[in-house]
């Protein structure tokens, strides 16, 4: 199996999967799975980069980033999926502009989150967050905007600190991490400005070639894909897997830290546990799937998950974010 395709298959997977995770939200468990080789500090931000200063947001100020409503936008396309090496290397950067912060994370789709302070010449400061999510490496502004000039404001101001962060020279690190849908550890590092990655994908999908035939995999879409690969991991009959309805297989797969991520959701977002409290994964799936992306729920309750892709991705090239 081509290894590019591979990486893309099961990137494109984790584009959609995941229950409830709002973008950049931290895991506890951090220590055991980073190694930074040295102690890294930010780099000084008094010289301005485009007419604007960078610093990290306080405490203070990230909390008032979720009074708003954010969404996130990918800084690589779709068509760059795979481009493991320039997210080991996008992190590196990010480290060396803005140091090592609390949130670096063993969890993929959660790996870190710098809240960052964007000053203008004219003194006007927008926060925005640099985050690596079920997309990859992203930036956060505000979707509730008062005016157009105020949205034009924030998507120069991402613009610009993207641009900061890509011009560093990158920090020595590396991290551990783990999709655990599809169990699958992604190493990513840099070691004298060299970014590199390792994963176990490639061998797993020898494995599930190996034991139900190259026939039968090459004639799975991506949905399929991930479901086969659950089966793989739990023992279960694959045709059981494949035969069961959005509900049941979102329900067996992603029901157990449910509790969990509704109790994060709702202190992340401010939005009312009580709204959320006695949905299935099925329903907290959609409903944060809208939260996250603008839609509405009552839209979006009953699609399928590639129904809903297909809708992300025609509203992203309505709105210019991809090309048709």
């Amino acid at each position: 199996m081509n290894k590019k395709i591979t990486l893309a298959l099961v990137l494109t997977m984790i584009c959609m999967s995941g229950c409830g995770n709002v973008s950049g939200s931290s895991s506890e468990d951090t220590d055991a799975a980073v190694a930074v080789e040295q102690v890294i500090e930010p780099e000084d931000t008094s010289e301005a980069e485009q007419g604007c200063r960078f610093r990290n947001a306080s405490a203070e100020e990230e909390k008032k980033m979720w009074e708003r409503q954010y969404a996130g936008e990918w800084i690589y396309g779709v068509d760059e999926i795979g481009g493991e090496n320039e997210y080991a290397l996008f992190l590196g950067k990010v480290i060396a502009r803005f140091g090592r912060n609390d949130s670096l994370s063993s969890d993929w789709e959660n790996m870190y989150s710098y809240p960052i302070v964007v000053e203008s010449e004219q003194g006007e400061e927008l926060l925005i967050e640099i985050y690596h999510g079920s997309g990859g490496p992203s930036y956060s502004i505000p979707t509730d905007f008062k005016d157009d000039e105020e949205k034009e404001k924030y998507e120069q101001a991402a613009k610009a600190l993207v641009e900061y962060i890509q011009s560093a020279e990158p920090a020595d690190y590396e991290l551990d991490t783990k999709y655990e849908d599809a169990s699958v550890w992604i190493k990513y590092s840099v070691k004298n400005g060299v970014p590199s990655y390792t994963d176990s994908f490639l061998e797993k999908c020898k494995a599930i070639e190996k034991k139900y035939g190259k026939d039968f995999i090459d004639n799975l879409d991506m949905y399929e894909w991930s479901r086969v690969m659950y089966a793989y991991d739990h023992d279960i009959p694959v045709e059981t897997i494949i035969e069961m309805d959005d509900r049941e297989y979102e329900n067996l797969t992603e029901s157990k830290d449910l509790e969990t991520s509704k109790k994060l959701f709702a202190e992340s977002t401010g939005e009312s546990y009580d709204i959320i409290k006695d949905m299935d994964a099925y329903d907290f799936n959609r409903y944060s799937m809208a939260f996250n992306s603008g839609l509405d729920y009552e839209d979006i309750k009953d699609m399928s998950l590639a129904e809903i892709r297909e809708l992300l991705q025609q509203s992203a090239m309505e709105n210019g974010i991809l090309d048709s």
